[in-house]
């Protein structure tokens, strides 16, 4: 298990982002370096943010499961932005707008998968 590290996180984030783009632009054998760089980034705040870390693991599923998802890039690196400023002792819950596409239990927590590696 790494350290979390959210430097590290946003960089993985946003080489996933890049690669979706190339796929959108017809690279289509692309896709590998998206499904690493998401894991990659889960992998890297696992440790101190496993509700974020299940998140980019769900989006990543869903990306590669549903033709035309779009994963909240912005409000990802908005949210990671916040909290490199706050850095709690334990993990948060994580805003609408990163969860958007997760499917929400009656109090709004997001429904991750059953299996629980990120």
């Amino acid at each position: 298990m790494r350290k979390t590290c959210l430097e590290c996180v946003m960089k993985h984030l946003g080489s996933a982002a890049v690669f979706i783009k190339e796929c959108e632009m017809g690279y289509p054998n692309y896709k590998g370096y998206v499904y690493g760089e998401l894991d990659h980034a889960a992998d890297e705040c696992y440790d101190k943010y496993p509700s974020l870390a299940m998140c980019i693991r769900e989006h990543r599923l869903n990306w590669a499961s549903m033709e035309g998802y779009k994963i909240p890039f912005e409000a990802l690196f908005c949210f990671i932005d916040t909290l490199e400023k706050i850095e709690p002792d334990e993990d948060v819950l994580l805003p609408e707008t990163v969860t958007e596409g997760i499917p929400l239990d009656g109090d709004g927590h997001p429904i991750f998968s059953m299996d629980t590696r990120p």
